[in-house]
């Protein structure tokens, strides 16, 4: 905003706040991506603290920025396939157990 001078001038239209729970699972869903913790008066999720982004252990808010994943997809797929692996190891050494079962029974009879 310019002044009749010529002279950029800086307005504070206000402060926005984030507000913290204890128990954010107590948040009530009012639609559309909102949320709200009862009326006035009641405190059903626990607020914590309400104050100004960027301080204490508060998050920073950035203006046209958008929030990615908190998923490291690299990670998560390297541990699907040790996961996946760990499975098809177990399999076998139950396929050849029973394998080996079959075979004791087999020598009995």
């Amino acid at each position: 905003m310019s002044t009749k001078d010529g002279q950029d001038s800086i307005r504070v239209a206000g402060q926005v706040k984030i507000a913290n729970f204890q128990a954010p699972q107590y948040l009530q869903r009012t639609g559309n991506g909102f949320y709200s913790n009862g009326q006035l008066g009641d405190n059903f999720a626990g607020l914590v603290d309400n104050s100004i982004p960027g301080s204490g252990s508060n998050g920073k808010i950035k203006q046209y920025a958008l929030e990615l994943s908190n998923v490291d997809l690299t990670n998560e797929f390297a541990m699907m396939i040790s996961h996946q692996r760990s499975f098809q190891a177990g399999s076998r050494i139950v396929t050849t157990s029973d394998a080996i079962l079959t075979e004791a029974v087999n020598l009995k009879r």
